[in-house]
Parts: C-alpha cells; structure tokens; sequence
C-alpha cells in the first residue's frame, strides 16, 4: 500500500503530511510526499 500526500508548506500540508506519516507507520505502507509550489516562467 502506498500513501501519497501533497505538501505546499502551509500549515494545513504540514499537519496532512504527519497525520499520513502516523497512518503510514500504523499500515506499514510506503509514504510519498508530492512538493507543490508556484513558480512563474517567463
């Protein structure tokens, strides 16, 4: 099983990511983390 969260670094993305990493360790599944952020491209 794998868990996958997606993180911006908000406070909210950074709670979702310890609340997936407890779960994660509960299951005994793979944790992916996706980085989101915006860039701007000239």
């Amino acid at each position: 099983m794998i868990i996958l969260v997606g993180v911006d670094g908000s406070e909210t993305a950074l709670r979702a990511a310890k609340k997936a990493a407890t779960l994660a360790s509960a299951l005994e599944a793979e944790l992916h983390i996706l980085s989101a952020g915006a860039c701007q491209i000239k």
